[in-house]
């Protein structure tokens, strides 16, 4: 029962190990994409903090073109607002007044009225003339947020095509590690092949002088055999006919039929 027990513990002990283990290389793995993003998101951003700062710019621009079509515009509204109030008390004067006044017409109040007017219908024309540059201002932002929409989807595309051409260049320079690598190795091995070359070849050189050597020494011993061959030769051949001399001489003092027997034994 307790060895029962205590393989239950060693199987868990080692089971929360290999937990614990793949946990760790699932966490690095973690690091490594987040170190990632962080990298991608640092790229990005100072490439969103630069499209800002034009973005402020041309928003400083328009800001300020605001500031001052809208300090006109009030301008305007302001004194259409006083041309209208005098107009309005100059009304009710001359109303009020009507019954006091002389029938005949009054054209000095008259023409002040029609100034006064043709100043008011002046101002609103000017008020709508503000209010169409306002729209025209308002149509080139919504057209500019347009643009750096667009802007933004460009950037996006660039991103991704640059991501997408440093992966390959990063492909391409493992590929030109790597043929780097086996031009090396190609080369060491030629060289090699060639050390080994030469090394054959400067032993057989070796091996031919040798035997030339050899032979030059073998032809001078055949030589020098051949003169003491043929010198031995020439004394056998005189020793030869000196004993056929001796021979012919005892022959001659000799019987006939003995001369004949040694002269055949002799042959």
């Amino acid at each position: 029962m307790q060895q029962n027990s205590i393989d239950v513990m060693e199987d868990t002990v080692a089971f929360l190990r290999d937990k614990v283990t793949a946990i760790d290389n699932a966490g690095a793995d973690l690091a490594k994409r987040v170190h990632s993003l962080d990298d991608a998101a640092a790229s990005t951003h100072a490439k969103l903090l630069q499209l800002r700062a034009t973005v402020d710019s041309r928003d400083s621009d328009y800001h300020s073109t605001f500031q001052g079509l809208a300090l006109g515009q009030q301008q305007l509204k302001g004194t259409l607002a006083d041309h209208q109030q005098a107009l309005a008390k100059h009304q009710d004067v001359t109303a009020n007044s009507a019954n006091i006044k002389e029938t005949r017409p009054n054209y000095f109040e008259s023409g002040a009225v029609a100034e006064l007017q043709w100043k008011t219908g002046d101002v609103t024309s000017r008020v709508d003339t503000h209010d169409r540059r306002l729209d025209v201002v308002d149509a080139d932002v919504a057209d500019i947020s347009t643009r750096q929409q667009d802007a933004a989807h460009v950037v996006a595309s660039l991103d991704t095509r640059l991501d997408m051409l440093a992966n390959q260049h990063v492909k391409a320079q493992n590929l030109h590690l790597k043929l780097d690598a086996a031009v090396s190795g190609m080369d060491k091995e030629l060289r090699r092949r060639l050390d080994d070359a030469e090394k054959a070849f400067d032993g057989l050189n070796l091996d031919c002088a040798t035997f030339r050597r050899q032979v030059g020494e073998a032809q001078w011993a055949q030589g020098e055999t051949n003169k003491m061959v043929e010198v031995e030769c020439k004394e056998l051949a005189r020793s030869v006919h000196a004993v056929h001399g001796e021979v012919r001489d005892v022959a001659s003092n000799l019987p006939k039929f003995h001369v004949r027997e040694m002269l055949n034994s002799s042959l």
